[in-house]
């Protein structure tokens, strides 16, 4: 197994504060407008000042985030989960985007499974060529449930006991929060949690 690097307390500290905004810039109707980019624009701009310039790269060859170190790098996969509501111009729900389903686990899996298998051998063609060096692989969940309808709230599937209930891997959560808005008729449960992911 590999070695434990700093990241993994510079990580938390992120993601700490990264929540923290959120809760604290939101309520119940502004939370919508909250992504996984916005979240990782939180969480990213939190890390640089832990970590230092420089070490922070996004979307690097489809990584969500590297964090370079040492001669060794660690990668981050996002997830922000939230089922929105698409209505007529009066009022009326449509239909949602995003659900939790069969889909969005298989994808959520096959997330885990590019984020692990990142140094398989022929499967990134850069791995050898960058001299690549992964020695860390972390995982960062934020899911939004609008608790109307069961059907809709991601937490039925994600929240870290039932992930580790299905998951192929060995996830170590290192936080793990959750906060509930109401207001303006809508009752949202937010929840998320960073993990490191092992095989």
């Amino acid at each position: 197994m590999a070695k434990q690097s700093n990241h993994s307390a510079a990580l938390k500290r992120a993601f700490e504060f990264a929540w923290l905004r959120m809760i604290a810039e939101n309520e119940a109707e502004s939370i919508r407008h909250v992504n996984e980019s916005v979240y990782r624009y939180f969480f990213v701009s939190a890390l640089k000042t832990i970590v230092g310039p420089g070490a922070c790269e996004d979307e690097w060859k489809r990584i969500d985030l590297l964090i370079r170190g040492d001669g060794e790098q660690t990668a981050v996969e996002f997830k922000f989960y939230d089922s929105r509501p698409f209505r007529h111009l009066k009022d009326s729900p449509v239909h949602h985007k995003g659900k939790p389903g069969k889909g969005n686990r298989e994808e959520f899996a096959r997330s885990l499974d590019d984020l692990m298998k990142l140094h398989e051998p022929g499967r990134n063609k850069w791995y050898e060529s960058e001299a690549a060096n992964f020695t860390e692989h972390y995982f960062v969940l934020v899911g939004v449930d609008l608790l109307v309808n069961s059907k809709l709230c991601f937490s039925e599937h994600y929240l870290p006991e039932r992930v580790k209930a299905w998951s192929d891997y060995k996830l170590k959560f290192l936080a793990n929060r959750q906060y509930r808005f109401d207001g303006l008729g809508e009752k949202l449960f937010v929840f998320g949690w960073l993990a490191r992911v092992t095989e």
